[in-house]
Order: C-alpha cells, then structure tokens, then sequence
C-alpha cells in the first residue's frame, strides 16, 4: 500500500462509508485504552449525522487520508467556545484522528494535523487541544512530536453500567 503518494483533501458525503470503515479499524486499534466497543454504533445513523455535521459546518473539519482511492486516514476537529482550559477563549479542538497501520510513520498524521493547524490559523484560534487515553503512550508520544505539551489529567468513577 506505500507505493502510492497520500493525498489530503476535505472529506465529502460520498466518503462517510469510507470513513466508517476507519473509524472501526480506529475502535479495533484501541480497544485496549477504551474497553468494550459499540460496533453498532459506528454504523448507525447516529455515527454518520455527527460526521456529517463535522462536513457541513463551517467551523468543523472533516479531512481524508487517501491513497489512490482508498482512505487511510481521517481527521474531525473544530472550533470550540469555551473550553475549561482555554481561559473562556476559543479554541480548536482536535476530536478524532485516525492513520491506518500501513501507512503510519509516512508522515500521513502530521499532514492530517498540519491542515488542522492551518484550519484554527485561519479562524483566528491560538489553541488547540487533543486529548489521548492515559494509557495510549504511543499517541502521547505523537503529539509531543507535533509540539503538544501535557496539560491535565481527566479521572473518571464508572458508577454504573452503560447499558
């Protein structure tokens, strides 16, 4: 799959099956961090509207990862009002990034995220926040690369099913 140049462009409608197909592949790869899986979920009407509407606003991006006519990455992210960490300021909020396995270490990523970058640039955003699984270490360490600094630590108390 590397000898194809990866191109990266603003996800579209036709490219929400795709899409769905990397956001399992995404669920599969942290397993480990999240625990058991919605499968059904990703699937389901619910999953395609809030991709949708990262497609559709204006203040949302939706970007693809393709290689030849096959997606091997993706990147949701958008303007966010304020957020606890941002002093009431607006910010950009990376929400979801995914690079399929064959193409990681190509640089595919950090394009992603430099298109987000220039995305709050242009919206007049100085800010941008991800958050990662505390226990996702190889993620931690992809965006220390980029420039991301550790800020905080979110806790959480399971007190009943989510059934």
């Amino acid at each position: 799959m590397q000898d194809q140049a990866v191109i990266i462009r603003e996800m579209v409608e036709a490219d929400l099956p795709g899409n769905h197909q990397l956001q399992h592949l995404q669920m599969q790869y942290h397993l480990d961090w999240l625990g058991p899986i919605d499968y059904e979920w990703i699937a389901s009407e619910a999953c395609t509207q809030r991709t949708r509407n990262f497609i559709e606003n204006d203040d949302h991006l939706a970007i693809v990862a393709e290689q030849g006519e096959n997606p091997v990455g993706f990147l949701l992210g958008k303007i966010a009002p304020n957020h606890p960490t941002s002093m009431n300021k607006m910010i950009g909020e990376l929400c979801s990034l995914f690079v399929h396995e064959d193409v990681r270490g190509l640089g595919v990523g950090r394009q992603l995220c430099e298109r987000f970058n220039s995305f709050c640039a242009d919206h007049g955003i100085g800010l941008i926040i991800v958050e990662a699984a505390s226990s996702n270490f190889p993620t931690h360490e992809f965006y220390q690369r980029l420039g991301y600094k550790d800020y905080s630590v979110t806790m959480r108390l399971q007190l009943a099913d989510d059934d």
